[in-house]
Protein backbone atom coordinates (compact mmCIF):
# COMPACT_ATOMS: atom_id res chain seq x y z
CA UNK A 1 0.00 0.00 0.00
CA UNK A 2 3.03 2.39 0.43
CA UNK A 3 5.07 1.86 -2.16
CA UNK A 4 6.50 5.27 -3.75
CA UNK A 5 4.24 4.74 -6.84
CA UNK A 6 0.78 5.80 -4.59
CA UNK A 7 2.61 8.83 -3.11
CA UNK A 8 1.19 11.69 -5.14
CA UNK A 9 2.94 14.67 -6.52
CA UNK A 10 1.63 17.92 -6.59
CA UNK A 11 3.39 20.05 -9.43
CA UNK A 12 2.17 23.43 -8.27
CA UNK A 13 2.76 23.08 -4.15
CA UNK A 14 6.26 21.20 -4.71
CA UNK A 15 5.04 18.29 -2.03
CA UNK A 16 3.65 14.34 -2.29
CA UNK A 17 0.87 13.36 -0.02
CA UNK A 18 1.02 10.61 1.81
CA UNK A 19 -1.74 7.71 1.09
CA UNK A 20 -2.96 8.61 4.39
CA UNK A 21 -3.36 12.58 3.51
CA UNK A 22 -0.25 13.73 4.83
CA UNK A 23 1.95 16.41 2.93
CA UNK A 24 5.74 15.76 3.02
CA UNK A 25 7.35 19.17 1.49
CA UNK A 26 11.00 19.28 -0.28
CA UNK A 27 13.75 19.80 1.68
CA UNK A 28 16.30 20.48 -0.57
CA UNK A 29 16.64 23.39 -3.12
CA UNK A 30 14.70 24.00 -6.40
CA UNK A 31 17.59 23.27 -8.83
CA UNK A 32 18.80 20.50 -7.19
CA UNK A 33 19.57 17.44 -8.82
CA UNK A 34 17.43 15.21 -6.76
CA UNK A 35 15.04 16.61 -4.29
CA UNK A 36 14.14 14.93 -1.16
CA UNK A 37 10.91 15.26 0.46
CA UNK A 38 9.79 14.16 4.09
CA UNK A 39 7.30 14.99 7.27
CA UNK A 40 8.89 13.69 10.41
CA UNK A 41 5.98 15.20 12.34
CA UNK A 42 3.40 13.20 10.33
CA UNK A 43 5.68 10.20 10.41
CA UNK A 44 6.03 10.47 14.25
CA UNK A 45 2.30 9.61 15.03
CA UNK A 46 1.13 7.55 11.76
CA UNK A 47 -0.62 3.96 12.70
CA UNK A 48 0.83 2.77 9.46
CA UNK A 49 4.47 3.70 10.43
CA UNK A 50 5.38 -0.02 10.37
CA UNK A 51 4.20 -0.71 6.92
CA UNK A 52 5.61 2.69 5.08
CA UNK A 53 8.73 3.00 6.63
CA UNK A 54 12.06 0.22 5.83
CA UNK A 55 14.97 -0.34 8.28
CA UNK A 56 16.21 1.98 10.54
CA UNK A 57 14.83 5.05 9.74
CA UNK A 58 12.30 7.04 11.55
CA UNK A 59 10.51 8.44 8.87
CA UNK A 60 9.63 8.18 5.45
CA UNK A 61 11.42 10.11 2.56
CA UNK A 62 10.56 9.95 -1.45
CA UNK A 63 13.14 11.44 -3.43
CA UNK A 64 12.51 13.04 -6.59
CA UNK A 65 15.04 13.25 -9.97
CA UNK A 66 15.36 16.42 -12.03
CA UNK A 67 14.15 14.48 -14.95
CA UNK A 68 11.13 12.86 -13.26
CA UNK A 69 8.81 14.88 -15.19
CA UNK A 70 10.26 13.27 -18.88
CA UNK A 71 10.16 9.80 -16.85
CA UNK A 72 6.20 10.14 -15.79
CA UNK A 73 5.63 11.28 -19.47
CA UNK A 74 7.53 7.84 -21.20
CA UNK A 75 5.81 5.62 -18.76
CA UNK A 76 2.38 7.60 -20.13
CA UNK A 77 3.41 7.04 -23.56
CA UNK A 78 4.39 3.45 -22.47
CA UNK A 79 0.51 2.85 -21.46
CA UNK A 80 -1.04 4.54 -23.87
CA UNK A 81 0.88 2.46 -26.41
CA UNK A 82 1.06 -1.22 -25.34
CA UNK A 83 0.64 -2.57 -28.42
CA UNK A 84 3.00 -1.34 -30.34
CA UNK A 85 5.88 -1.57 -27.96
CA UNK A 86 4.77 -5.49 -27.67
CA UNK A 87 4.94 -4.99 -31.48
CA UNK A 88 7.71 -3.60 -31.43
CA UNK A 89 9.55 -5.84 -29.29
CA UNK A 90 8.83 -9.05 -31.35
CA UNK A 91 10.50 -7.25 -34.64
CA UNK A 92 12.90 -5.02 -33.12
CA UNK A 93 14.38 -6.13 -30.38
CA UNK A 94 15.08 -10.18 -30.67
CA UNK A 95 17.71 -9.63 -33.39
CA UNK A 96 19.64 -7.26 -31.07
CA UNK A 97 19.05 -9.87 -27.94
CA UNK A 98 20.04 -12.68 -29.92
CA UNK A 99 23.30 -10.79 -30.75
CA UNK A 100 23.36 -9.71 -27.30
CA UNK A 101 22.95 -13.25 -25.76
CA UNK A 102 23.45 -15.98 -28.20
CA UNK A 103 26.45 -14.41 -30.27
CA UNK A 104 28.31 -12.83 -27.23
CA UNK A 105 27.55 -9.33 -28.33
CA UNK A 106 26.80 -7.26 -25.05
CA UNK A 107 30.15 -5.13 -25.06
CA UNK A 108 32.80 -4.76 -27.53
CA UNK A 109 36.15 -5.86 -27.41
CA UNK A 110 37.48 -2.79 -29.46
CA UNK A 111 38.18 0.64 -29.30
CA UNK A 112 37.49 3.62 -31.77
CA UNK A 113 34.56 4.40 -33.83
CA UNK A 114 36.07 2.65 -36.70
CA UNK A 115 36.68 -0.70 -35.20
CA UNK A 116 33.76 -1.08 -33.01
CA UNK A 117 31.51 -0.07 -36.23
CA UNK A 118 33.61 -2.70 -38.40
CA UNK A 119 32.61 -4.85 -35.14
CA UNK A 120 28.76 -4.33 -35.17
CA UNK A 121 29.18 -5.03 -38.97
CA UNK A 122 30.47 -8.63 -38.30
CA UNK A 123 27.82 -9.15 -35.64
CA UNK A 124 24.94 -8.17 -37.59
CA UNK A 125 26.66 -10.34 -40.03
CA UNK A 126 26.95 -13.37 -38.50
CA UNK A 127 23.73 -12.84 -37.33
CA UNK A 128 22.18 -12.64 -40.68
CA UNK A 129 24.61 -15.79 -41.70
CA UNK A 130 22.81 -17.69 -38.70
CA UNK A 131 18.98 -16.58 -39.96
CA UNK A 132 19.31 -17.64 -43.98
CA UNK A 133 21.15 -20.67 -43.01
CA UNK A 134 17.82 -21.62 -40.45
CA UNK A 135 15.24 -20.35 -43.10
CA UNK A 136 17.10 -22.09 -45.95
CA UNK A 137 19.68 -24.84 -44.51
CA UNK A 138 23.08 -26.32 -45.33
CA UNK A 139 21.81 -27.84 -48.63
CA UNK A 140 19.86 -24.84 -50.34
CA UNK A 141 22.77 -22.60 -49.33
CA UNK A 142 25.41 -24.48 -50.93
CA UNK A 143 23.70 -25.27 -54.26
CA UNK A 144 22.94 -21.43 -54.41
CA UNK A 145 26.82 -20.79 -53.86
CA UNK A 146 27.68 -23.42 -56.34
CA UNK A 147 25.17 -21.36 -59.18
CA UNK A 148 27.07 -18.12 -58.06
CA UNK A 149 30.29 -19.86 -58.46
CA UNK A 150 29.56 -20.90 -61.83
CA UNK A 151 28.10 -17.49 -62.70
CA UNK A 152 31.12 -15.46 -61.78
CA UNK A 153 33.05 -17.77 -63.30
CA UNK A 154 31.91 -17.59 -66.65
CA UNK A 155 32.14 -13.88 -66.08
CA UNK A 156 35.71 -14.23 -65.20
CA UNK A 157 36.42 -15.96 -68.06
CA UNK A 158 34.56 -13.53 -70.56
CA UNK A 159 35.99 -10.27 -69.71
CA UNK A 160 39.25 -11.64 -68.16
CA UNK A 161 40.04 -14.71 -71.48
CA UNK A 162 44.29 -14.47 -70.01
CA UNK A 163 45.87 -15.85 -67.19
CA UNK A 164 46.62 -12.69 -65.17
CA UNK A 165 50.48 -12.66 -64.37
CA UNK A 166 51.52 -11.85 -61.31
CA UNK A 167 54.90 -10.41 -60.62
CA UNK A 168 57.37 -11.10 -58.21
CA UNK A 169 60.29 -9.17 -57.37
Amino acid sequence: MFYTEKFKYNKTANLYTCPTGQELPSHSKVNAKRRVYYNKEACKNCPHKADCIKGKAKYRTITRSQYAEVLDEADNTFKENLELYKQRQQLVEHPFGTIKHTMNGGYFLLRTLEKVSCEAALLCLGYNLKRVYNILGFDNIMARLAVISLTFSAFHQFYFPRPLKILCC
